[in-house]
């Protein structure tokens, strides 16, 4: 399962109240991740199946002057 470990750490990041890997501003981790994250579900791993991946990809799509790119998801 190759979104588990990103998924447990999120979650874990989550429950103490930090939204993004680098804790509450996103970091060089977040930037590094984002994309391959976002873009997972072009490999069929269904995002519905992480929601701490929801949350992240919501997170980084909601930091102000966030420009997308094609095939990231929107999850409302």
């Amino acid at each position: 399962d190759l979104l588990r470990p990103l998924e447990d750490r999120l979650a874990e990041l989550w429950w103490q109240g930090l939204p993004f890997l680098g804790g509450r501003q996103p970091a060089i981790a977040d930037l590094l991740a984002f994309p391959a994250a976002a873009l997972s579900h072009d490999l069929r791993l269904p995002h519905d199946l992480y929601p701490s991946l929801r949350r992240f990809i919501r997170a980084m799509r909601g930091q102000p002057g966030f420009v997308t790119m094609p095939g990231i998801p929107h999850y409302p």
